[in-house]
């Protein structure tokens, strides 16, 4: 919204224009019921291969001729000999994560009064095991006139979500990036069949045992409740004057809960084995504003 009219209703605050957002209303009419449902997956893109494992790698790595290149290429030989080699990249990333998102809604009314009501759940699965999000989501606009002076509008809208983060973007040792970056595909970072995970040789953290007993998760609600009036207070045709009460209120809360326990790799060398990390977060928003608003019309003679 620009220009004078942007003015009017919102002073100088006007000045560079003004986005208004607005979300599906009702109309009068027969009601109406629609429902809509996507569904896919997400996959890795493109493998950048960081522990390619070929000779030459290990003497620019750990330095030609050293003991720790030699024995790396017998381990590496060996492997292939066994066929035992492993692409940790695709055993991290390769899950296929279906995502499906629905949504319904019923809208209708007559002339006074009109009405939209929807709800809306999103669930993706990420491409690491046990990653993911999850939204729900209800929302309700309600619009009624009172009389040929007064008329109201009501939006309320309620927001769940629940993400598992996963281990990828704190940038330290418990980030399985890092992890399958410098471990080579002939390291044995399997389970056995006791279900334990051995120790990783090349890096201090075996990532598919932080995937499967690490916890990384968020949830948050989100309530959202705007009110506004008009009031035509006069009207002469040429002049009219009218006073808008718009407000609103914002409020989450969220909890995020981390959990490394106490028999990871890492976690075994520090002086107290196993994190765990609650952090919660309410915020409140309350906003309310009132406009005495006054339109006339100039008439003119050609």
């Amino acid at each position: 919204l620009k220009g004078p009219s942007a003015a009017a209703i919102y002073a100088a605050r006007a000045s560079a224009g003004v986005v208004i957002i607005e979300t599906k209303r009702g109309r009068g009419g027969e009601t109406q019921v629609s429902f809509s449902q996507d569904v896919g997956y997400s996959s890795i893109l493109h493998k950048i291969c960081a522990a390619s494992s070929i000779e030459d790698t290990f003497d620019q790595v750990y330095g030609a001729g050293s003991s720790t290149a030699q024995a790396a290429k017998q381990m590496y030989n060996d492997a292939v000999a066994n066929g035992t080699l492993r692409d940790y990249e695709e055993l991290v990333f390769g899950r296929e994560g279906a995502q499906v998102n629905t949504q319904i809604s019923v809208s209708g009314g007559d002339a006074r009064t009109q009405f939209y009501v929807s709800g809306a759940f999103k669930d993706e699965n990420g491409i690491i095991e046990n990653t993911g999000f999850d939204r729900y989501s209800l929302r309700a606009n309600i619009d009624h006139q009172f009389n040929e002076r007064i008329d109201i509008s009501s939006s309320t809208n309620y927001i769940n979500t629940k993400t598992n983060r996963g281990w990828t973007g704190n940038g330290g040792v418990g980030s399985v990036v890092q992890a399958v970056a410098f471990t080579p595909p002939f390291a044995q970072l399997l389970p056995n069949e006791s279900g334990d995970y051995p120790d990783n040789p090349f890096f201090q953290m075996n990532p598919l045992e932080l995937i499967e007993y690490g916890e990384n998760e968020q949830e948050v609600n989100r309530f959202l409740q705007s009110l506004s009036a008009n009031f035509e207070l006069y009207n002469s045709g040429a002049h009219a004057v009218n006073f808008s009460l718009d407000g609103g209120v914002d409020f989450m809360n969220s909890n995020t809960m981390a959990y490394m326990p106490p028999f990871l790799q890492y976690q075994q060398s520090q002086a107290n084995p196993g994190d765990v990390i609650h952090s919660a977060e309410k915020v409140l928003n309350i906003n309310l504003q009132a406009f005495l608003v006054y339109n006339t019309t100039v008439g003119s003679e050609e």
